[in-house]
């Protein structure tokens, strides 16, 4: 009725906004822009400064990691595109959703939603996989470890309690100890377990040549911080 179609238009006038003071963050910060479907600017002349982060902020957004292939639908938006360090980064808002079906056919859809930050680096251990433990992992060992596979991997334990504690590390049946623990190393794991180096980082995929950082729940315009505490972590 008109009051479910005023909502829709609350809503919908609410996600352009929050886009709008997203993308005026990547402008005043040097950085490219783009939105789900169509570019928000016209394309910049290959003489500008900011034409390549504009074409890698408008290519498709790979499905790299396990994350990034979940769900029967997947999209994002509000892509942004920049460098750190000399490293090309993308960061998104990334939507991806799962049907359920009731006894009588009928369907629910359900709407998990995640900011990412994709690099194109060729990481030491692949693939990996590291997870902040949810409360419901810290009291069940292992709840999140069973969560967390994608194929053939197996959980490791680290040295630092507290480090095991905040985090389950998952790799490959045949991933290079050694090296695993030169990249864990114990500085590391302090630095990590203490919040030091990724503060709001729920996921950390390494596969392939793509590193994948995720956390739970969308970038509106009001939190541009989780964007700047994104970048600092990568």
């Amino acid at each position: 009725g008109i009051a479910f179609a005023a909502l829709l238009a609350w809503q919908a006038a609410g996600k352009r906004a929050s886009s709008r003071m997203i993308r005026e963050w990547a402008i005043a910060n040097g950085w490219a822009y783009w939105g789900r479907d169509m570019p928000v600017e016209p394309a910049p002349q290959p003489h500008e400064a900011r034409f390549d982060d504009f074409m890698l902020a408008s290519e498709t957004f790979p499905e790299a990691t396990g994350l990034l292939r979940k769900g029967v639908r997947r999209y994002v938006t509000d892509v942004i595109a920049g460098t750190v360090d000399g490293v090309p980064v993308r960061i998104a808002n990334h939507t991806y959703e799962t049907d359920t079906y009731d006894g009588k056919g009928n369907r629910t859809t359900t709407y998990t939603n995640h900011v990412v930050a994709l690099v194109p680096q060729v990481p030491a251990v692949t693939p990996m996989r590291l997870v902040r433990r949810s409360a419901l992992g810290r009291a069940l060992k292992g709840a999140d470890d069973r969560m967390a596979g994608i194929g053939s991997m197996k959980a490791i334990d680290m040295e630092r309690h507290d480090f095991n504690e905040t985090f389950s590390l998952r790799v490959a049946d045949d991933a290079d100890m050694v090296v695993l623990f030169r990249v864990f190393d114990h500085v590391t794991q302090e630095r990590l377990a203490d919040d030091s180096d990724i503060p709001t980082i729920d996921l950390m995929e390494a596969e392939g040549p793509w590193v994948m950082l995720a956390d739970g729940g969308t970038v509106r315009g009001d939190q541009l911080t989780r964007i700047e505490l994104m970048i600092a972590s990568i």
